[in-house]
């Protein structure tokens, strides 16, 4: 089957560009569904029948190597919390039975999908950050230029999503 050819004109040519992906969509596509798929594919996890009551803290607390399965328990657990994950009822033996390889793995990999997603929402405030500037003070001249000042709770979160900013040229990068 041969690929459709996009002219440089494009526009009313009946045929549609290639789709514009770059590294980052990808590793965002990825991230939103790592963390589900561990959820639902993690032997340890599947135990403990976990479900979301809240958001993953911005600080999460690095789980910790031990050969102690209770300390690796707890550890687990501590991580739990800060992702705003709670466990449902589980046989506390069924847990035990796993060895501390099973426990410590689950924790870590619990631990790498909430650091990449939390750093990817605290990637979403900086970008918001970046659309909002502070009004202008009584000290700046009335010939100083306005001040662009966006609400970015009515910028789609679409947009937000797809766009990245690219500092060096003042303006988000083409959308994916």
């Amino acid at each position: 089957m041969k690929a459709h050819e996009f002219d440089e004109g494009g526009v009313g040519s009946g045929k549609t560009p290639p789709p514009i992906w770059n590294e980052n969509a990808l590793e965002r596509a990825y991230r939103r569904k790592a963390l589900p798929e561990l959820l639902d594919n993690d032997p340890v996890m599947k135990i403990l029948h976990l479900r979301q009551i809240g958001d993953p803290k911005s600080q999460i607390s690095t789980p910790s190597a031990t050969s102690d399965q209770l300390v690796a328990a707890k550890n687990l657990f501590q991580l739990l919390k800060d992702a705003g994950l709670v466990a449902g009822t589980f046989d506390a033996d069924d847990l035990f039975d796993f060895e501390i390889n099973g426990t410590q793995t689950a924790s870590s990999e619990l631990y790498r999908s909430l650091n990449m997603s939390i750093g990817e929402n605290s990637r979403m405030k900086h970008r918001r950050s970046l659309l909002k500037t502070a009004p202008p003070s009584a000290t700046q001249s009335l010939h100083s230029t306005p001040q662009l000042r966006l609400n970015p709770t009515r910028i789609s979160q679409w947009h937000l999503d797809v766009c990245l900013w690219v500092p060096s040229e003042r303006r988000c990068c083409d959308h994916v």
